[in-house]
């Protein structure tokens, strides 16, 4: 029992100095994430950008001022230029230069040029590999890849949260915030590869009145 007492004695510095040293691997670690943490940036715009294209499941919320929308559907997104999101109440088609808007409820479809380097436009924002902001605060938890951006200039959102999946940095939320009058939160429920990104080139929204704002 001496014995055992006495190798614990001389044992518990040397616990001591392992525990130390573990402590310091974690906190320098986690410093190499926060030094590190544009690169993460770029691959998780990587991901979402995929020249093979992406298929997203999401919950979109959109609130403006005292009203607010939320629904399921799915986002489609075939490189730089090409998205395409249906919600119950909306749906959104971006071709190079061109972005159509269905309003289902009022069978009407707007088409308007899209400007990409729009930083209040969160498709413009998708897009654009967050060329437009810089990283305010960053850290991992839970396995995630936690991010808080902002624009780096005056015009756009105040500020963008991001959330993605720290082993395969697929997004698994996104969050824009302009005050108190404009909230967008797109949650990521799952990723799969895009079935005929082709599709997207030919697509065509239809509706009863057709506004078109270019002219």
């Amino acid at each position: 029992m001496k014995i055992i007492y006495k190798y614990l004695i001389v044992m518990t510095p040397l616990i001591k100095k392992i525990i130390s040293i573990l402590i310091y691997i974690s906190i320098y670690s986690s410093y190499l994430h926060t030094k590190d943490n544009s690169e993460f940036l770029y691959k998780i715009s990587d991901k979402i950008l995929a020249k093979k294209g992406n298929s997203f499941e999401v919950i979109w919320y959109y609130k403006l001022n005292n009203k607010d929308w939320k629904g399921q559907g799915d986002l489609k997104i075939f490189g730089k230029n090409y998205l395409y999101l249906v919600l119950p109440y909306m749906e959104v088609l971006i071709q190079k230069s061109l972005i159509s808007i269905k309003y289902i409820q009022e069978n009407q479809v707007i088409l308007d040029y899209f400007n990409r380097t729009d930083s209040s436009n969160i498709f413009a924002v998708l897009l654009n590999e967050f060329d437009d902001f810089s990283i305010y605060e960053s850290k991992i938890d839970n396995n995630q890849l936690v991010f808080s951006l902002i624009p780096n200039n005056e015009i756009g959102f105040d500020i963008l949260e991001l959330n993605a999946d720290s082993q395969n940095y697929i997004p698994k939320s996104i969050r824009a915030i302009s005050g108190d009058e404009l909230e967008i939160k797109v949650e990521i429920l799952s990723c799969s590869d895009l079935k005929k990104p082709f599709l997207l080139k030919d697509k065509i929204l239809e509706a009863n009145e057709i506004i078109d704002l270019r002219e």
